[in-house]
C-alpha cells in the first residue's frame, strides 16, 4: 500500500508523511515560478497517480505563496504522468545536448 493510500484510510504516519512531501514539491514550485515566471506548470511523474490528492492542495498552495504581477500561475497534470520523464530525456537527447 502506497503513502497516498494509507493517508486516504487516515493513516497517521502516511498523512504527515504525505502532508511534509506536497508541502516541499509547492515551495519547489514557487520557487521555479519565481525564477522562471511561467503562465503553466506541467506536473508530470507516477505519483499523479494520486493526482486527486495532490493537484489541488499544489494550486492552492501555489496561489497563496506564488508572486506573479500578471496573475495565477496554473498548474496541470500531464496526459501522460508514468512516460513524461523518460520522453523528456529522449527529446534532450535528440538535441545532443
Amino acid at each position: 500500500m502506497g503513502v497516498f493510500s494509507a493517508a486516504q484510510q487516515n493513516d497517521a504516519l502516511a498523512i504527515d508523511v504525505k502532508e511534509f512531501c506536497v508541502d516541499t514539491w509547492a515551495t519547489g514550485i514557487v520557487n521555479l515560478i519565481h525564477a522562471y515566471d511561467p503562465e503553466v506548470v506541467v506536473i508530470g511523474g507516477g505519483v499523479l497517480n494520486s493526482a486527486s490528492q495532490i493537484m489541488p492542495y499544489l494550486q492552492e498552495k501555489v496561489t497563496k505563496h506564488a508572486w506573479t504581477p500578471w496573475g495565477t500561475v496554473d498548474l496541470r497534470a500531464t496526459a501522460i504522468p508514468e512516460d513524461a520523464g523518460i520522453l523528456g530525456v529522449v527529446h534532450s537527447l535528440q538535441y545532443d545536448i
